[in-house]
């Protein structure tokens, strides 16, 4: 079970970014195609996230803060393509 993971949606796909398991913050990112109805792994963030928030701005999804291990993190990650990385 995962808490905390942030959602967004883009070119009509659906992404489920980070979150929590209970034990430790998440890294992982999936995205959703409603046409296949299929959840794929796709490269995860270089940082952990929990509680993140997430925005599209111009044909990107950006992913900001968070907490990792009780630190704040005050990076921005974005998502384009199928590739994650930190800015």
């Amino acid at each position: 079970m995962c808490w905390c993971l942030c959602a967004g949606a883009l070119q009509g796909y659906l992404y489920a970014i980070g979150g929590n398991n209970g034990v430790a913050s998440l890294d992982t990112c999936e995205r959703y195609d409603p046409h296949l109805n299929k959840w794929t792994l796709i490269e995860p963030m270089k940082k952990r996230r929990a509680g993140a928030g997430v925005a599209q701005l111009h044909s990107q999804l950006y992913v900001v803060g968070t907490t990792h291990l009780c630190c704040r993190l005050t990076t921005l990650c974005s998502l384009h393509s199928q590739l994650i990385y930190a800015l």
